[in-house]
């Protein structure tokens, strides 16, 4: 099923994927929703032709990702690991990896890609402290804070790549074009899981990453922004969190921090203000009883 959604999401716009998506869900429930993917194909509106080209194109992609990394459809990802079932999300997505990543309890760490050195000490400090209580990390794999938060899940007790995966990075490019490149070493490291819903040979384009951020606050169950101006694209997966009805905070700062004013912002409009990683840890025990 994995692979006949990932097939038909390749070959799709973004409209249709919705539409798609929007006929599995509708008024079914558990695994009702996605018994037989393939049939969906016939209810658009583009033609079958066109669809077909689309299909067979992607079935060669598959064919080659199928090698080397793996595949997951929206129906585990909904009916097993808990994912709630809305338009927007990805029918499928391919990860190198542990696929176990998706139903860990989950913490989205995101900010400036210009930090501070303040904001980049306590991006590491709250992802080792996540780690530690076993809280996934993910992130959206850019330069800057989603960086720095990956490697601060590495650290747990000082050895990194020992513990299984605990942080992810949620990719705006397909797995075989990794974005960005300076990243690769990190992104290819033991205890990190790769994800995307892209095309193995996409290339990072400026379209690619609202549906990344979007994908991002879908998998995880909390985001924590540590540096954001007002205009940070930080703020774009906030906003996709709050649709969805996740929880968001921000991190504290002085007034003259330079980088504060789009944290100070989220705080006014709702989010947690938050001071340290247990405030998070206590927001995220609250709603999931997986963690102790």
């Amino acid at each position: 099923k994995g692979l006949a959604l990932w097939q038909l999401q390749t070959g799709l716009t973004a409209a249709e994927r919705r539409d798609v998506l929007g006929l599995l869900l509708e008024g079914k429930q558990g695994q009702q929703h996605f018994k037989n993917p393939n049939p969906i194909a016939t209810h658009l509106e583009t033609s079958r032709k066109r669809l077909a080209s689309r299909l067979d194109s992607s079935e060669k992609c598959t064919s080659t990702l199928a090698t080397h990394h793996s595949i997951i459809g929206i129906d585990q990802l909904i009916t097993k690991h808990g994912k709630p079932p809305v338009k927007g999300a990805p029918l499928a997505l391919s990860f190198r990896g542990c696929a176990s990543a998706f139903g860990k309890p989950s913490v989205a760490i995101i900010g400036s890609r210009m930090p501070t050195f303040q904001g980049r000490c306590l991006a590491r400090q709250f992802a080792t402290a996540f780690a530690q209580e076993g809280i996934f990390i993910w992130s959206g794999g850019a330069i800057g804070i989603d960086t720095v938060a990956l490697k601060g899940g590495l650290d747990r007790d000082g050895a990194p790549g020992v513990f299984g995966s605990r942080a992810g990075a949620v990719l705006g490019s397909g797995l075989g074009q990794l974005y960005p490149p300076s990243n690769r070493s990190l992104f290819l490291s033991d205890g990190i899981t790769l994800v995307s819903e892209f095309p193995l040979g996409q290339r990072a384009q400026q379209w690619c990453f609202p549906a990344r951020n979007f994908t991002l606050a879908w998998l995880a169950d909390y985001i924590l922004v540590i540096e954001s101006q007002c205009n940070s694209g930080s703020l774009i997966t906030t906003d996709c969190a709050a649709h969805l009805g996740k929880g968001v905070g921000a991190v504290v700062w002085p007034a003259n921090h330079p980088l504060g004013a789009g944290n100070q912002t989220l705080i006014m409009a709702g989010a947690d203000a938050i001071f340290d990683p247990l405030d998070v840890v206590k927001k995220i025990r609250a709603t999931i009883r997986s963690l102790p």
